[in-house]
């Protein structure tokens, strides 16, 4: 189950940024340096709606959405060729969604098939020049997870029994197309699952009735890497990682009743992962960290600030590099971080819920 984030266009569970693929998003490897360039993707508040965007820097491009639309969401990024991809969904008038990527600031709605309500695209990689992304579907017949290649719509498998299936993350390797999500089995309990294409395969994990969530996933070697969340009671969960089928379980600092990994990066055989631990001594506050193999790392905001998430990891030489958002008080702001160092991005007001920024991704060539 990716964090709880303000999107605007509707209030999901969800990670949003596609896992990376040897390199972060099929983008080539990143340079490092002095000279490297810090990519963000994400939404802002404007005072009346949700603007879908991405940061180079701190230098915002607003994406553009058809006329009447009440909000839209980036939730993943990928360079290509030079150009900019990021993928996400916008509001119709009717307040439903649809699902799209933006090629740098040209909308390509993805198509569906007759019957569907709704739509959304939550990852996204280019790879051999075609646009892979991924998403679900919402028909007259049930939720359909799927991921698309270029304009063609494949659907997902769940096993016999299987429902509410949603790919968070996807990534291209060897040719064969890697998802993972989540769907809940035929006892109603959610399972951590990625698909190889279109088979699936669970994640161990979960106790009833919560279970277990994957938000990303990343291609090393040929291992496949996956991050979530493991809920080891109705009442609290750990952040976690698998290797293969086999999970990891990430420590927080006493104290902590929830724990959520939705990133993972792997270089040089050390895992590293971003999310977020929720303390709950006089109230819940969620609290923005990385985690290298499995030691925890607080990254820091303000002080006096609410609650903070890091929604996206990459590394780039030996500097971690993470972005999501905490509130000042008043609003959401997007950041990212290089280190521990916080940077603001501009963007986003106070107004009727949501409002102020999230950065969903982080990209570093």
């Amino acid at each position: 189950m990716k964090s709880a984030k303000l999107v605007g266009v509707a209030l999901v569970a969800l990670v949003l940024f596609v896992g990376g693929c040897q390199q972060p998003n099929g983008g080539g490897p990143p340079s490092g340096g002095s000279s490297s360039t810090i990519y963000t993707a994400g939404q802002y508040y404007d005072g009346s709606k949700t603007v879908a965007c991405y940061w180079i820097g701190t230098t915002r491009q607003d994406l553009p959405v058809p006329t009447g639309s009440t909000g839209s969401i980036a939730y993943a990024i990928s360079i290509s060729g030079g150009t900019v991809y990021t993928s996400g969904s916008y509001t119709g008038g009717s307040g439903l969604r649809t699902a799209c990527y933006w090629a740098g600031t040209n909308r390509q709605d993805l198509p569906v098939p007759a019957g569907t309500i709704s739509s959304e695209a939550y990852a996204l990689s280019v790879s051999g020049g075609t646009v892979y992304t991924a998403g679900y579907l919402v028909t007259t017949g049930g939720e359909i997870a799927c991921y698309w290649a270029g304009a063609t719509q494949q659907n997902l498998q769940v096993p016999a029994g299987g429902a509410n299936a949603f790919p968070y993350a996807l990534c291209v390797s060897g040719g064969t197309v890697y998802t993972a999500g989540t769907y809940t089995n035929s006892s109603s309990l959610p399972i951590a699952c990625y698909w190889a294409n279109t088979t699936e395969y669970d994640l161990p994990g979960g106790v009833a009735p919560i279970g277990a969530y994957a938000d990303w996933i990343f291609i090393s070697a040929g291992t496949i890497y996956t991050a979530g969340s493991n809920y080891t009671s109705s009442t609290s969960s750990v952040a976690c990682y698998w290797t293969g089928t086999t999970r990891q379980d990430l420590p927080a600092p006493s104290g902590a009743v929830y724990g959520v990994a939705g990133s993972i990066f792997v270089s040089g055989g050390t895992v590293y992962t971003a999310g977020y631990y929720t303390t709950n001594t006089t109230a819940y506050k969620d609290v923005a960290c990385y985690w290298i193999g499995a030691t925890e790392q607080d990254l820091p905001v303000p002080a006096g600030s609410g609650s903070s998430v890091a929604n996206s990891i990459c590394l780039v030489g030996n500097t971690i590099y993470t972005a999501g958002r905490y509130n000042d008080g008043t609003k959401d702001v997007a950041c990212y971080w290089t280190g521990t160092t916080r940077q603001d991005l501009p963007g986003g007001t106070t107004g009727e819920y949501p409002n102020g920024s999230i950065a969903m991704a982080v990209l570093v060539q």
